[in-house]
């Protein structure tokens, strides 16, 4: 109909272009999915990279603890919390 239309205006075949209402909606939704999906890998990027910091830390912390010349029973508190929050890092990045 409307291709009709436009070879009685004058208008080359070549030139028509139909775009229906559902590949309207599918390239929408196709869009906002893709865009979600970016969104998606890079946050969870995000995510990664910061787990590795927070675990680089952690063991600069472990590292520490061999030197130090305190009372045993602090350092293994210490350490245990380290291991806690090794632990809770990694339950938070899966």
């Amino acid at each position: 109909m409307k291709k009709g239309r436009i070879l009685n205006d004058g208008g080359n075949e070549i030139d028509f272009y139909y775009s229906s209402p559902v590949e309207k909606r599918y390239k929408a939704a196709y869009r906002e999915y893709r865009n979600k999906l970016n969104d998606h890998y890079k946050s969870l990027e995000k995510n990664l990279k910061q787990n590795l910091t927070d675990k680089l830390e952690i063991i600069e912390e472990l590292k520490g603890l061999i030197n130090v010349e305190e009372n045993i029973n602090t350092t293994y508190k210490h350490f245990k919390e380290l291991q806690e929050r090794w632990r809770t890092n990694r339950a938070n990045s899966a």
